[in-house]
């Protein structure tokens, strides 16, 4: 037996591990855990941390500012917390760590220089403040050491976590007075509110929970929890029907068995979890099927929710039987190997006989790979809500358009893209759809088109040496929990990443966080710790350093909490208008002075005095917004509406050309125009009805007087 698995088998232990098996010592008393806590320090700013991801998980996946910047403000002061805990050690990080470090801060540079040359500026900070967020979450895990149990430890609190989440929304849902609030466009979305990232949130937690569920390490009543939590994220990951799920969780499944050690003990818990889920797919699919009928989504939730919890306790009890019973039994080395040798054998002959039937099915491959190419570059995009699964529909949709705009984005500006988050104004202008996404829904070509080669490179640098970090975790740990955990990390990234090639989950902390958290991790697995002052050639280095450091915390913190302010003055102002709207433009007017680079504060004013009939300040407001960002064909068109009751005919025309110009696609401009050239104007009021009645169609809803409502 080699070294690396005796150690697996209870042979020495390195410095501050618990024993990897039979954990029936000292390790595991009241005593024995806070002694162990006590030389893991690692564990308090990651479980710190993981809290704030948790919390952008319940608050619409942590995409708006209100609720992403506060925890960025958050993680950074544990960043710097951990820099000065571990400020003897900055020297000597492996050169690797340092690479990726630098790589991923040069992106973040570039993201914020590309504000310079960037139409909608106050977007482009956004989106740099963003890329910051994840250069904050990468270092805060990269700086110290860890050691595997605690990052098995702090991986299971964050899946236990999630669960929590996603089961008490679910148990909500099913019994709410009014379910269909938890959907949007018939699909199930809270708590991110946005359907595929649904998905994907339970999905990235799900593999974990199996990870450990199938671990040696895993004391035998957690192996059951993290059983009965897969069960649980599943089910509710299959909730949303999303397509993008059905491409990539296969693909992470297959990673996942081939490179996480143990096949064998992978799949006893993968294939109950199959079974189980298996029997219990029908009523959670069928919640979807009934969406379109208010009267029946209440008890098709009502049926899921019983299923899912029957499946996770029986989860349960299967997952403490097989840790208890591995506690207890030692599988010889050779009747490992043979039945990793039958597995092989027997994922062949199934893969083999699946080719088989699927060609009898599908035919020619070529051909049909054709046909849903097709399908999807042309297919016409609607949204499907109730009357059968969504999983087996057609691949029809707008993507293709988007990433087509994109792609001539990055022809246009090919070495330093058109600025960070600066899709949205673009895509009205050449699009061919009618959906006005801010995000190109395609990670590669948002980095490409954004911030151009240079962007591309730098970004594709960091992934690449955060990667090869892992896999040297993987391949060359003597603890054979770090090159389990190390290869968990990598099949998160890989579910991430193919799922994030067909959506924007680069805007959702709350999915994107974890993964940069998981890498920083993933290359400090199983470090040594380095107990000495700092090296004698870096002793020059620390005055420069610390005052370099000092200046990026006072940017980062001003570059983050100016627009968090402004936009927590913009919220209050948006709600509290209407009783007291001297205090809401109050407001505005501090928001427009702290976020000076955005035009959202004053779009919100010239709403808000149009709904007042304060015609001047409607038309102080949006000239403002347009200085700001002169292609927002929004604040056009509502000053076109405003020329056009105010008399002004021409000014109102040259308006809707300009209009035109930016936004060839939009309906209101023929209907306003309409309304100027036969004298009977339409209004403003009339001209934000008809913007509001269309988002709400969009999200399956109809208007009513509070804003989008379930009927």
């Amino acid at each position: 037996m080699s070294a690396a698995k005796a150690k697996g088998r209870g042979g020495m232990q390195r410095p501050g591990e618990l024993p990897s098996s039979r954990p029936t010592d000292r390790a595991y008393t009241g005593a024995g855990v806070l002694e162990w806590l006590a030389a893991t320090p690692e564990l308090l700013p990651g479980i710190a941390a993981v809290g704030v991801f948790v919390f952008w998980a319940t608050a619409q996946g942590g995409v708006a500012p209100t609720d992403s910047y506060p925890g960025t403000l958050i993680l950074l002061g544990l960043l710097v917390g951990t820099g000065f805990a571990y400020r003897t050690q900055l020297f000597r990080l492996p050169r690797l760590v340092l690479a990726a470090l630098a790589l991923l801060a040069l992106f973040a540079v570039w993201n914020f220089l590309s504000i310079a040359w960037a139409d909608d500026q106050g977007a482009a900070w956004d989106g740099a403040n963003r890329c910051l967020t994840y250069l904050i979450v990468f270092g805060l895990f990269a700086l110290p050491p860890w050691r595997p149990r605690a990052a098995a430890l702090l991986l299971g609190i964050y899946t236990v976590a999630i669960t929590v989440v996603g089961l008490v929304v679910l148990l909500k849902a099913a019994g709410a007075a009014d379910p269909l609030r938890y959907f949007v466009a018939g699909r199930f979305s809270e708590p991110t509110g946005y359907q595929n990232a649904e998905a994907a949130l339970f999905t990235m937690s799900l593999f974990p929970a199996v990870f450990l569920a199938a671990r040696r390490e895993t004391p035998w009543p957690l192996r059951g929890l993290m059983l009965s939590c897969a069960g649980i994220l599943f089910a509710i990951a299959l909730l949303p029907q999303s397509r993008g799920w059905l491409i990539a969780a296969p693909i992470a499944v297959f990673a996942y068995l081939v490179i996480v050690p143990g096949l064998v003990r992978n799949l006893t818990v993968l294939l109950p979890l199959a079974v189980v889920m298996a029997v219990i797919s029908s009523p959670v699919l069928h919640v979807f099927d009934v969406s379109d009928d208010a009267s029946r989504v209440g008890p098709a939730l009502g049926d899921a929710r019983t299923a899912i919890l029957i499946a996770a306790a029986v989860l349960l009890v299967i997952g403490c039987a097989v840790g208890f019973a591995d506690r207890k039994v030692e599988i010889p080395e050779r009747l490992e190997e043979i039945g990793r040798r039958v597995v092989l054998i027997g994922a062949g002959v199934v893969a083999l006989a699946g080719v088989v039937v699927a060609l009898a099915v599908i035919g020619n491959p070529v051909s049909w790979a054709n046909d849903r190419w097709q399908d999807f570059k042309g297919g016409k995009f609607e949204y499907q809500t109730g009357g059968g699964t969504r999983l087996g529909g057609g691949l029809g949709s707008n993507r293709y358009d988007f990433w087509r705009v994109s792609a001539d984005e990055f022809k246009n500006a090919p070495l330093i893209g058109v600025g960070s988050e600066n899709f949205a104004e673009d895509y009205v202008l050449y699009r061919h759809s009618d959906e006005e996404p801010t995000y190109p829904h395609n990670l590669t070509l948002q980095v490409l088109s954004e911030t151009g080669l240079i962007g591309g490179l730098l970004f594709l640098g960091f992934l690449v040496t955060s990667l090869i970090g892992i896999a040297r975790v993987r391949l060359r740990s003597e603890v054979p929990l770090a090159r389990g955990l190390g290869a968990a990390f990598a099949v998160v990234f890989v579910y991430w990443f193919v799922h994030s090639i067909g959506d924007w989950f680069w805007a959702f902390p709350a999915l994107t966080a974890p993964v940069f958290a998981w890498f920083g991790i993933g290359v400090r697995l199983d470090a040594k710790r380095a107990t000495l002052a700092h090296p004698q050639w870096a002793k020059r280095w620390i005055a420069p350093v610390a005052a370099l450091s000092v200046a990026a915390l006072l940017f980062a913190t001003a570059s983050m909490a100016l627009p968090w302010i402004a936009a927590i003055d913009v919220n209050k102002a948006a709600s509290s208008w209407g009783s007291n709207p001297r205090e809401a433009f109050k407001r505005l007017d501090q928001a427009r002075q702290l976020n000076f680079l955005s035009a959202r504060p004053d779009l919100v004013q010239g709403a808000i005095a149009a709904k007042l009939g304060e015609n001047r300040r409607v038309r102080s407001s949006f000239e403002r917004a347009l200085e700001r960002d002169p292609r927002n064909w929004y604040a056009e068109i509502e000053l076109a509406t405003l020329d056009g009751v105010e008399g002004n005919k021409q000014s109102a025309l040259a308006r809707l050309d300009r209009v035109a110009a930016l936004n060839p696609r939009e309906s209101l401009t023929a209907t306003v125009r309409q309304g100027v050239l036969s004298g009977k104007p339409v209004t403003l009021d009339q001209l934000d009805t008809d913007f509001l009645e269309r988002y709400c169609q969009r999200l399956g809803r109809v208007a009513g007087p509070n804003g989008c409502q379930t009927s």
